[in-house]
């Protein structure tokens, strides 16, 4: 008799260890925080960018 899947995401996933390595998976890993500091870089240079502009702009001179 097979052991029952109980949770959602290991119905849709199955066993990760299966599907990718270890080095694979960390690859991925540091991929993806890469990426979300560049995400997070990029938007608060923009957010910085505006609010000089915003302050620059409303200066009156």
């Amino acid at each position: 008799m097979q052991k029952k899947e109980s949770s959602l995401i290991a119905k849709c996933v199955g066993n990760a260890e299966v599907l990718f390595s270890k080095k694979r998976t960390d690859l991925l890993t540091d991929l993806c925080g890469t990426f979300l500091v560049f995400c997070f870089a990029i938007y608060f240079t923009v957010a910085a960018y505006l609010f000089y502009r915003e302050a620059a702009l409303s200066e009156k001179v």
